[in-house]
């Protein structure tokens, strides 16, 4: 699915750019905007080349090819000889990784993002650390699929496109005979109950306090 990552990073600015966790993130982007933009295709570049994960990038697309929605998936590798065989010293995916990720890194060193504060990178950081004790029990929430995004096209909303990519989603999910999680922005809390899933806590505390959005939402496991 890399060949999709141009589209899929438009999308994202398009869906997400008037989210108001992004009013907490980048309070600037509307200045910068092309900063913005930087940092959306250097951020799901690097979460495309950041190891230790097993990821799902399905997307939806129209008879003219334009990607009109998608969905990411990422959970941690369920076992040491499958993520040996994806990204082990002797994989293309582990050098090209190193020079990718550092090739980022020194872009965002020489060019920091103008429309980000930058004290929120820490505090995205410190609030994934405080939610893993929600992964300890039941086991099933240990190799649990994370849905990191969601996003269809504003004009091909409401057709239930947004369904269809959770729903395919989720039998990934039960095949594999785990739980799901995601962060849902505000609003759609309701909607993903409609999958089964169930708040268990609440990342909007600290720095985030001000977002609406938040709920740390459980789909368990029922085996």
């Amino acid at each position: 699915m890399l060949w999709h990552l141009p589209s899929v990073i438009r999308l994202y600015v398009t869906v997400f750019f008037r989210e108001q966790l992004m009013d907490i993130l980048h309070p600037l982007r509307r200045q910068y905007p092309s900063d913005f933009d930087r940092f959306v295709r250097d951020m799901l570049i690097e979460r495309w080349w950041t190891l230790a994960f097993e990821q799902y990038l399905e997307v939806l697309v129209v008879e003219d090819g334009t990607v009109v929605g998608f969905a990411w998936w990422r959970r941690s590798w369920p076992d040491d000889e499958s993520r040996r065989k994806s990204e082990g010293w002797f994989t293309l995916r582990r050098w090209a990784s190193l020079f990718v990720l550092a090739y980022l890194r020194f872009l965002v060193w020489l060019w920091p993002y103008r429309s980000a504060e930058p004290k929120m990178g820490n505090a995205v950081k410190e609030i994934f650390a405080g939610l893993q004790p929600l992964f300890a029990s039941p086991p099933s929430r240990k190799k649990a699929w994370n849905l990191l995004t969601l996003a269809v096209d504003p004009r091909f909303q409401k057709q239930g496109l947004g369904t269809q990519l959770v729903e395919e989603g989720l039998r990934r999910v039960d095949k594999a005979g785990v739980s799901a999680w995601l962060l849902s922005m505000h609003g759609l809390e309701p909607w993903y109950g409609s999958f089964g899933f169930v708040e268990k806590g609440r990342a909007n505390i600290g720095d985030f306090a001000k977002w609406e959005g938040g709920a740390v939402m459980f789909r368990e496991n029922e085996d």
